[in-house]
């Protein structure tokens, strides 16, 4: 039985209970999944840097799971390409004397201003939840198609996935996982589930709180995406704190710093993580600040 997210008017449902896809005991997996080049792409001239992954070949075998999840991270690029995705509007404060006489009209502007921005947040916020619900249900098929017999995996999963080499050596510490994002793509969502267990994720959501700057790139962007995307859906209240943390963290940086001094996938990247803890987490007092 598959399980179906429904999001509307901000609220979403789980018509099945979410499970659990690993414990505090489980270890590395030895299973290789598909997660093809690690080579960068071409450098771009808009961001000047290399693209955050490598440019897909027409003849390049690949999973449906994966291709939709490249699919999402690659219209991130595609909306900081064309525009920030949340706005910022101040309010003018302390008119001089002379423009006294017009404070009527800017203030009528100001209000119309900050109404069309509420309403393109919501519209966006929308659609990001859309779009996660999907990935994350796509991506519980996955992990529940792993508690399959070994048999019936050996029968089903490509041969790629068979692979008992790992195509990196594993970080082992924060400065090495650190260098690594930073400079690297997140892999296929599979490695996560097949390389990564559930003590992993949460350490790595605990580096990546640190790491979150108003200068972040698009590989530590994509990181999050996929931490989300392999994060439990039910959290116990350590995790919760966790999760937590990263989102006060992006709220920081949002009310602290000036919104010019932080790069456009900085701002989507704020956004995104405040928007999942907030909805998807149902931390919701941490949409209102």
């Amino acid at each position: 039985m598959t399980k179906r997210h429904d999001y509307q008017n901000g609220e979403y449902s789980n018509r099945t209970k979410h499970a659990r896809v690993s414990n505090d005991s489980e270890g590395h997996n030895t299973s290789v999944p598909d997660v093809g080049s690690f080579t960068q792409g071409p450098l771009d001239a808009t961001f000047g840097q290399h693209a955050a992954f490598p440019e897909t070949q027409p003849d390049e075998a690949t999973d449906p799971l994966t291709d939709s999840v490249q699919s999402y991270l690659e219209s991130v690029r595609r909306e900081a390409e064309k525009d920030q995705c949340i706005y910022y509007t101040h309010r003018s404060q302390n008119l001089p004397p002379e423009d006294s006489e017009n404070k009527t009209i800017e203030d009528s502007r100001e209000e119309s201003n900050i109404a069309i921005t509420s309403d393109n947040n919501e519209i966006w916020k929308t659609e990001l939840m859309e779009e996660f619900l999907r990935l994350k249900e796509d991506v519980e098929i996955y992990s529940q198609s792993l508690k399959v017999q070994p048999d019936q995996i050996s029968e089903n999963q490509p041969e790629a996935e068979a692979n008992t080499e790992i195509p990196f050596d594993i970080p082992e510490t924060a400065t090495a996982w650190r260098q690594y994002i930073i400079n690297n793509p997140p892999p296929s969502i599979k490695f996560f589930f097949l390389h990564l267990n559930r003590p992993t994720i949460i350490k790595l959501l605990i580096y990546v709180s640190k790491w979150l700057s108003a200068n972040s790139n698009e590989n530590l962007s994509k990181w999050i995406f996929s931490l989300f995307l392999r994060l439990d859906s039910l959290l116990d209240h350590i995790d919760c704190s966790i999760v937590r943390d990263l989102a006060k963290k992006a709220i920081k940086i949002k009310i602290n710093t000036n919104p010019q001094d932080i790069n456009d996938v900085s701002k989507y990247t704020i956004d995104m993580v405040i928007v999942i803890v907030g909805e998807y987490y149902r931390q919701r007092d941490l949409l209102v600040y």
